[in-house]
């Protein structure tokens, strides 16, 4: 299909604006568009008129459309930031649990040694 990672970053390199996927886009080549700052749209969101078999957007329809991806990287941009809190969070509460198992064995053998 020739979608692959090194497309991508050589669509990147030439400077694109966007893309628009006359098919669905597999998630991780979005996500990679995402993450590079290329907007991605489907032909359903964004339609295309061909004149002469060359495609042409309307400027409007293509504001609208960039507006709508700017809203979805914020969103995203926001997500990515409350899984990185969480999962923070996630790994003190383990090995804050852990510290009190040590503590708490400690606790046991200083006793049983005093007895």
């Amino acid at each position: 299909s020739g979608g692959g990672r090194s497309t991508i970053e050589l669509l990147a390199e030439k400077g694109i604006a966007g893309v628009v996927a006359g098919e669905e886009m597999a998630p991780a080549q979005k996500e990679l568009f995402m993450d590079l700052g290329i907007p991605v749209f489907s032909n359903r969101s964004l339609p295309v008129q061909r004149i002469d078999n060359l495609p042409f957007l309307r400027p409007d329809d293509l504001a609208a459309a960039r507006a709508a991806w700017e809203e979805e990287v914020l969103a995203r941009r926001a997500r990515k930031e409350a899984e990185k809190l969480e999962s923070l969070f996630q790994e003190y509460r383990v090995e804050r649990k852990k510290e009190v198992k040590r503590a708490q064995k400690l606790l046991r053998e200083n006793k049983a040694a005093s007895e």
